[in-house]
């Protein structure tokens, strides 16, 4: 994953500015981690902020089920219920 970190924000991205506020203590507690990973607190910023985006989008568009899930799941497909008098009215006003 870091390799694509380093593709997509790394020197040869195109650049914006994000202004941020934020509180004192919050600030120094993300220069000391900056500081342990040997790196700016911008850098660190971006770096986190972005692998942290990235989670949140992939987690959000995958579906994860346990194995009974699972199997209830495509039992669903394979085997859908027949069609009642709602839903053949409702696939009836589409036409």
């Amino acid at each position: 994953m870091n390799m694509k970190i380093e593709k997509e924000v790394g020197p040869m991205a195109k650049r914006e500015m994000l202004p941020i506020r934020m509180d004192i203590h919050a600030k120094q507690v993300i220069a000391n981690a900056a500081a342990l990973m040997g790196t700016t607190i911008n850098a660190f910023l971006v770096q986190q902020g972005y692998q942290a985006a990235l989670k949140i989008l992939s987690d959000s568009s995958h579906l994860q089920l346990s194995n009974r899930d699972w199997k209830a799941f495509m039992h669903a497909l394979e085997n859908p219920p027949k069609p009642n008098a709602k839903l053949k009215k409702l696939l009836a006003r589409d036409k």
